[in-house]
């Protein structure tokens, strides 16, 4: 067993070991890959859904701009009870105070 060439020996376990490093390592970066495709397409429909919010709220926000802009006032009165003055408006009460 002197001559018996050990070298070789080492040399083959370390390929197989670095072989067995090297799937681990393709086998975890499919993962990541995986991962960072769904991360992508969860952004894409929270981007979607802040968009849509984002709709709404300028909506909204237009419509209450133009229902309590006090320079408006006069024309919103006339415009939808026919009444000139916000004195003018009635108020009723759904019970007695």
């Amino acid at each position: 067993m002197k001559n018996f060439p050990w070298s070789v020996v080492v040399q083959g376990a370390l390929i197989f070991l670095f072989g067995l490093l090297g799937l681990g390592i393709v086998q975890q970066a499919s993962q990541l890959i995986a991962y960072h495709e769904a991360q992508q397409t969860r952004r894409a429909r929270l981007n979607q859904e802040i968009y849509r919010a984002e709709r709404v709220y300028s909506t909204t926000r237009s419509h209450f701009n133009r229902v309590f802009d006090s320079r408006q006032t006069e024309a919103l009165l006339k415009e939808r009870y026919g009444l000139v003055h916000p004195q003018d408006l009635q108020i009723k009460w759904k019970q007695s105070p």
